[in-house]
């Protein structure tokens, strides 16, 4: 098998997604043998994942700031306090996975309430630092 791209070389690799045969310099290119398009499907997926958090908090933190508009904690602290509940759910969900399922009804209602003032009080510190994550490998990506 011949390189996909430089088919007077040698393919030494082949693409794991499409199967493109890979000459030395193809694929020693990335991290990986993986041909470029391939490589920036990936790459596409990637960003996806790190874009839907911070879309998730921005749209919680509007929410959390038009439903406080008129509140005593103000817009702003409830719109954070509102998306600080994205981070914290996912934090808390490590330490409560699938527990409900051995409860009755009153039980379940009890242990949402805990999940949710723990996932704020979790998410006020966890969604900063997990948003600037996000922030961070996104910006990584294209440097």
């Amino acid at each position: 098998m011949n390189c996909y791209y430089h088919p007077w070389r040698a393919a030494v690799a082949q693409c794991p997604d499409c199967g493109k045969g890979l000459c030395r310099q193809c694929a020693t290119q990335y991290r990986k043998p993986i041909c470029p398009d391939c490589n920036k499907s990936r790459g596409r997926g990637e960003a996806k994942r790190y874009i839907k958090p911070l879309v998730i908090c921005a749209v919680l933190f509007l929410v959390g700031c038009a439903v406080g508009a008129g509140s005593d904690l103000g817009p702003l602290l409830t719109g954070y306090l509102l998306a600080s509940l994205y981070g914290g759910w996912g934090a808390t969900g490590l330490l409560f996975s699938r527990i409900f399922i051995l409860l009755d009804l009153r039980s379940i209602a009890i242990y949402l309430l805990v999940r949710v003032v723990l996932s704020v009080l979790v998410g006020v510190v966890a969604t900063p630092v997990y948003l600037g994550y996000c922030v961070y490998k996104l910006i990584k990506m294209k440097g």
